[in-house]
């Protein structure tokens, strides 16, 4: 029984030290995996390679699934975690697979409850009752664990064949623009185990993304990589292994005084900031006239803890940025990414940002245009390069004005149409569940697509059955930017495919023929940007923290 355990979940090279959140020793992480699968020990029946969808790392991982046993989980060899590695929120992630009350076919309310219907009739609903309504009296929303192909799907049909920009998801619903190009100025994550600090923003990494947090400690295991954490609570596992700590109970304000340290001390890379980015001297003038006591009084720190901080950073050599997103605000995000720009830690090896993304495909989301104004690869929708290739490619003659990502705006109108695909914000709701559903319950005809009866479905008027990438193919797409294919490996009970039912829809409204995610790859590739753009860093200042995220796990009907 050890033996195959080992097999299965200790040769994947993860770390079960003192420092793992997930167990404190070997025999705790055997034990965990006996009691999920306790019939583990017989042979599984069909081996599955997929990404895992847990985190945004995008490691491979194989899936043996047994028809009576369930999942088991090992990690593989892959582009992203190239030892193999695998991780206990991953083995937790993947049991959903077997829901018992997973949804096969379409699900129509009605006075008696849900009942089943084809997913002919499922169409012919959502075609009339889109053209019953004016464009933008429609709404769509599509969630980070939709392939790249399905979300281009999503935003084909809303903006080419609809004619609406109310494209959102709620993952990002309401958060700012601090988040969306994150991941333009990340460094490899192999490249951790080359610099000299690791600096870590917050405390959630080692749950939000085991895998980073797994080279962050091989980095100093083997590498003697300093750690410095900057932590609003000083719990978790990081001050096990920290060798510099600062409590910041503000992050944002934190990063203010620092950023201002470095400017006032004349200790910033005056070339790379003034010289080579953007807008220096308005964030400059705007940032030496704010409070410094209001700053000091909400991180709750002091002059000289700020000093110290700024001493090691400034002396520090090749550096490393880490955070997390779900944790922080984007106002919060921007200031890490200013103190790359005012030190000059960025577009350099081993020298820069690692921006962890929530979700399996939040980089999707941002790439494939699910954004009310912005289209593929993150341009403006009223970019002219983008609306000349959508013209051409979609054979649209312009495009629809420009959408709001202003949760308030949002919330506050009454769509008629809604299309909720892949996400479930009243079940992962941090908050105002009660103003979700009242949102949700305000539209004339809902539609939602998930693997079963969510509380969002719960108030839909039509729910569609939801695949998994392993079961329509198509690609991931993670905070590295690094895209990730996926095969269709097995027929589920689900007679189409989540892709197939977004290409059936979009025939339906009069859009051309996509018969797979290859495909749909393919003609997303011509409205990307026709060269690769480096453009040059821009401050953004701001004048006070934003919101943090809205819902957890991305606003996923799983984690």
């Amino acid at each position: 029984m050890i033996a195959k355990l080992r097999r299965y979940y200790i040769s994947t090279n993860c770390d079960y030290n003192p420092a793992n959140s997930y167990s404190r020793n070997k025999v705790d992480a055997l034990m965990f995996f006996l009691t999920l699968h306790p019939k583990l020990l017989i042979g599984s029946k069909m081996k599955i390679q997929t990404i895992c969808h847990c985190c945004s790392s995008g490691c491979s991982v194989e899936f043996n699934q047994d028809e009576t046993l369930g999942p088991g989980i090992e990690g593989i060899k892959g582009v992203v975690n190239s030892d193999g590695f695998v991780c206990l929120r991953a083995a937790k992630g993947f049991r959903h697979i077997d829901n018992p009350n997973r949804l096969t076919e379409p699900m129509l309310k009605t006075r008696m409850g849900f009942r089943r219907i084809t997913f002919d009739e499922a169409f012919l609903l959502i075609e009339e009752h889109i053209k019953e309504v004016k464009p933008e009296e429609n709404v769509f929303f599509a969630g980070a664990r939709l392939s790249n192909e399905e979300l281009y799907l999503v935003q084909k049909i809303a903006r080419a064949a609809v004619g609406t920009n109310n494209l959102n998801s709620f993952h990002y619903l309401g958060r700012g623009e601090g988040y969306l190009f994150n991941s333009k100025a990340n460094i490899p994550f192999a490249e951790i185990q080359d610099t000299q600090v690791v600096y870590l923003f917050g405390d959630s990494l080692p749950v939000a993304n085991p895998f980073v947090w797994h080279l962050v400690q091989q980095a100093k295991r083997e590498q003697n990589v300093k750690i410095v954490w900057i932590s609003q609570t000083w719990k978790g596992e990081i001050g096990n292994v920290a060798d510099e700590k600062y409590m910041a109970h503000s992050l944002y304000s934190f990063l203010k005084l620092a950023n201002r340290n470095l400017i006032e001390s004349r200790r910033s890379d005056k070339l790379f900031s003034e010289e080579i980015c953007l807008d220096f001297s308005s964030y400059n003038e705007n940032l030496l006239a704010e409070s410094i006591d209001l700053h000091l009084h909400q991180t709750g720190t002091s002059l000289a803890d700020i000093e110290g901080f700024v001493n090691t950073l400034v002396s520090s050599g090749k550096s490393a940025f880490i955070f997390a997103e779900e944790e922080l605000s984007g106002n919060t995000c921007s200031e890490i990414r200013h103190m790359a720009m005012l030190t000059g830690k960025m577009g350099r090896i081993a020298d820069g940002l690692i921006a962890i993304k929530e979700s399996a495909n939040s980089q999707g989301l941002i790439d494939m245009g699910i954004h009310p104004a912005y289209g593929q690869g993150g341009v403006d929708v009223d970019d002219e390069e983008f609306l000349q290739k959508t013209q051409t490619t979609w054979g649209v003659r312009k495009l629809p004005a420009k959408g709001t990502s202003d949760i308030s705006t949002v919330l506050n109108a009454s769509p008629r149409n809604l299309f909720i695909l892949g996400e479930d914000p009243i079940g992962n709701a941090l908050k105002d569940k009660e103003q979700m559903a009242s949102y949700i319950s305000k539209a004339e005809f809902s539609v939602v697509q998930d693997f079963c009866l969510t509380p969002t479905a719960q108030l839909a008027e039509l729910v569609l059955p939801a695949t998994y990438i392993f079961e329509s193919g198509g690609t991931y797409t993670n905070s590295q930017k690094i895209i990730q294919q996926v095969n269709r490996q097995v027929q589920s009970d689900v007679e189409m495919s989540g892709f197939e039912q977004l290409a059936a829809i979009a025939m339906r409204l009069g859009l051309s023929e996509m018969k797979s995610p290859v495909e749909a790859m393919l003609e997303s590739v011509m409205l990307f940007p026709g060269a690769c753009s480096h453009k040059q860093p821009r401050f953004v200042y701001s004048a006070e923290d934003d919101a943090l995220r809205i819902f957890k796990n991305g606003a996923l009907s799983f984690d």
